[in-house]
């Protein structure tokens, strides 16, 4: 085998000697790895782009050397403390992956690396919550995916909630922005409005409160996201503690601390027994892994529906 083979076998990927050390790295759920020390620069976000959109790193091969070639682009980009507009564009035409894919390693970390882009990436992350077909979105969705990428528009706007927390000069817009999508509660899913307010809460917008209220006064908030008013009221500094009975949710975004301390409420009375916790049995199936049923389609077309 000549020297260029021996080459190709050892970085069959034809990345950079650093882009592909970081590729070859272990379970990043396992141990946090410093990219930058490893020699990761803005000079490799070219790479790092081009890593993330791989095809051959689509799928996880457990034992394979590049198992988890498909997210350490991504956390290698959120090491940087800033990011070019157009690389940021590029993670935007990648949230359809969230809905399409469940790929959880966006949704989680992409709203941190496009923000680093700054306020000037608001209006092609507002653009994508309008129009994801924008950014090459296919307009045709499955039937699981008919809320028209809830999920995908949700962490584009988790991202403007991010360029007002590192940017502090961009707050007012960015808080402007969700209040604006807020005020559409009425044609708007439940959960979506309720991740909005998530977002308006993590930004402490205060001056928020009447869109906010309206929206919980027309029922158009799902109280599982980020609470009731109430909750919220106080996650905002405006109540020091609840004046009636907390309903039954479980909140995603607010820690479900506060208890109603009314002299005459019977807390078991309220609630009644206490429900048991959901226990799986069974291990998770993907979404895009073939239904367990045995009926040889994809779960999320099968059984998962």
């Amino acid at each position: 085998m000549g020297k260029n083979e021996i080459q190709a076998a050892q970085n069959p990927h034809g990345y950079s000697g650093v882009v592909d050390a970081i590729l070859r790295l272990g379970d990043p759920r396992e141990k946090g790895f410093d990219y930058r020390a490893m020699g990761i620069t803005e000079a490799d976000i070219p790479e790092l782009l081009r890593a993330v959109r791989d095809p051959a790193f689509a799928t996880y091969v457990e034992g394979d050397v590049y198992e988890w070639a498909g997210v350490h682009p991504l956390l290698a980009l959120d090491s940087l403390p800033r990011i070019p507009v157009d690389a940021a564009k590029t993670l935007i035409g990648l949230l359809p992956r969230i809905d399409d894919e469940d790929d959880e390693w966006l949704q989680n970390h992409g709203p941190d690396v496009i923000a680093k882009a700054g306020e000037e990436i608001i209006p092609p992350l507002l653009a994508y919550f309008f129009d994801p077909t924008v950014f090459g979105a296919s307009a045709e969705v499955e039937e699981e995916n008919s809320d028209g990428r809830l999920y995908s528009r949700v962490t584009a706007l988790d991202a403007i909630c991010k360029i007002g927390q590192v940017f502090p000069e961009s707050r007012g817009r960015c808080v402007r922005e969700l209040a604006s999508i807020l005020a559409r509660h009425a044609s708007q899913d439940s959960t979506l409005n309720g991740f909005i307010v998530g977002d308006l809460i993590d930004l402490k917008a205060v001056e928020a409160i009447d869109v906010i209220t309206e929206a919980f006064e027309s029922e158009n908030v799902d109280l599982g996201v980020a609470g009731d008013l109430e909750d919220v009221r106080i996650a905002l500094g405006l109540q020091k503690k609840r004046a009636t009975p907390k309903p039954r949710y479980n909140p995603l975004r607010l820690d479900d601390e506060e208890e109603f301390d009314g002299d005459e409420f019977d807390d078991d009375e309220f609630y009644g027994e206490p429900l048991e916790p959901i226990r799986r049995e069974a291990p998770k199936v993907g979404r895009n892994e073939p239904c367990p049923c045995g009926s040889g389609k994809k779960h999320k077309k099968c059984c998962g529906k």
